[in-house]
């Protein structure tokens, strides 16, 4: 009855009124009582129930709940997607199945990524995968991989996103999917195959599934595929076609009024013009995203501001978006804690401080080593070690002081063959 109360949305005192008071259909609720027929009879009636449906509980329905609520996480309908999850939870103790739990959990994480709450992400994705058995339905077991995507994507383990993507989209032949799930595992892969540097690769999922937002008119993520392939095209070195893609996802951002995809499209256009030569332009285009961006994505802005600075030597400019940077974090870290992501800007924010701040050498490589060196190690970024290493070599050989300068290259060879091998 309980169950069935809160899955019309209706109140105790809605269901009791007139037939017995709240605290004693509590008890009815609870099993704490045994009422009479008559009363049964007149709360079920209330509830346009039978008695066989009270004991009813309806699994194909919830599960169907479960992925309505999934499609809102996908399309990035917070408010709603935020509902939803309230309304699920409570129908959701009524359920003994395992598989119904994970399904919350995992799309609770994806929720949490959504919303930027780190630390819900990990707890929801933590447990989903402790309940994961080996008897779990292949569709438990095609969403715990896909979701494992999001989640290695959003700490930026993109090899780690990349293999269960690739496993997700393995189980997809043996199962019976929304061809929204697939378009969006796809764009997914496309991003993590992007990130680890197989691009051919990431224009094929990319293209994939376009295709099917095309489809169904779903521009937003449209737009968002057309930037994934510029990307890919521009480190193949298409610029044309590269800057094709992102007029067409420009002209989508505008027709859907997208800021979102609009900052990404900027943020692209800032790194075409950066491959091309063209630094101002690529900092005028970054400036431009960065004003359209907040949190955690304007980080990713920041950093490409300052690399551009740091080609042209700029010290002046460097320190003052190094301020800005560091004003992002203190926003984020106000609010919850900052999770590794987040925690390298710290560390990048340090670097361009101290190598333009004007400390000397010693300092300078003291910092490198001592500070920032060990957090990249502990996070397995090891192409930013051997970049931390090369620069401290170029600063001790500037000083003069070669055999240590060699050292230093040393090792930035060595964890540069720990990246390629």
């Amino acid at each position: 009855m309980k169950y069935n109360r809160i899955k019309q949305r209706k109140k105790q005192d809605e269901v009791s009124h007139g037939i017995c008071s709240v605290s004693y259909y509590s008890k009815i609720e609870n099993n704490k009582i045994n009422p009479a027929d008559d009363v049964i009879d007149q709360l079920l009636q209330r509830l346009n129930l039978s008695r066989s449906d009270i004991d009813n509980l309806d699994y194909g329905e919830m599960k169907e709940k479960l992925h309505k609520w999934h499609y809102a996480i996908m399309s990035d309908n917070i408010r709603d997607a935020e509902k939803q999850k309230l309304e699920i939870r409570d129908e959701l103790d009524f359920f003994q199945s395992q598989d119904l739990r994970i399904l919350f959990l995992l799309f609770s994480s994806r929720l949490a990524i959504l919303t930027d709450n780190g630390r819900s992400a990990k707890n929801n994705f933590l447990e989903a995968r402790e309940l994961l058995q080996k008897d779990s339905s292949q569709e438990v077991e095609f969403y715990y991989n896909k979701i494992s995507v999001c989640y290695y994507m959003y700490l930026e383990d993109y090899q780690q996103a990349r293999e269960q993507a690739c496993t997700a989209i393995e189980l997809t032949e043996s199962l019976v999917l929304p061809d929204y799930e697939l378009s969006d595992l796809l764009m997914k892969a496309a991003i993590s195959t992007l990130e680890t540097g197989a691009y051919t690769l990431a224009i094929d999922f990319a293209t994939k599934a376009l295709k099917s937002y095309d489809r169904s008119y779903r521009l937003e993520n449209s737009g968002r595929c057309r930037v994934i392939l510029a990307n890919a095209y521009c480190q193949l070195k298409n610029y044309e076609r590269a800057s094709l893609e992102l007029d067409l996802a420009e002209s989508i951002a505008s027709q859907i009024k997208s800021q979102k995809l609009k900052a990404q499209v900027l943020q692209m256009k800032g790194d075409l013009s950066s491959k091309q030569g063209a630094k101002m332009d690529a900092i005028q285009f970054y400036q431009l995203s960065y004003r359209l961006r907040t949190g955690r994505a304007r980080l990713v802005t920041i950093e490409s501001i300052l690399k551009e600075f740091e080609l042209m030597d700029a010290a002046q400019d460097i320190l003052s978006w190094v301020e800005h940077g560091k004003e992002t974090l203190e926003k984020l870290q106000s609010t919850r804690e900052l999770i590794n992501y987040e925690k390298k800007y710290e560390k990048i924010f340090l670097f361009y401080e101290t190598y333009y701040g004007g400390y000397d050498t010693a300092k300078t490589v003291d910092v490198i080593l001592n500070e920032i060196l060990p957090f990249f190690i502990s996070i397995s970024h090891w192409t930013t070690v051997s970049h931390y290493y090369q620069v401290m070599a170029n600063v001790v050989e500037s000083s003069g002081n070669l055999e240590e300068a060699i050292t230093y290259y040393k090792e930035s060879i060595r964890y540069l063959d720990y990246y390629i091998n």
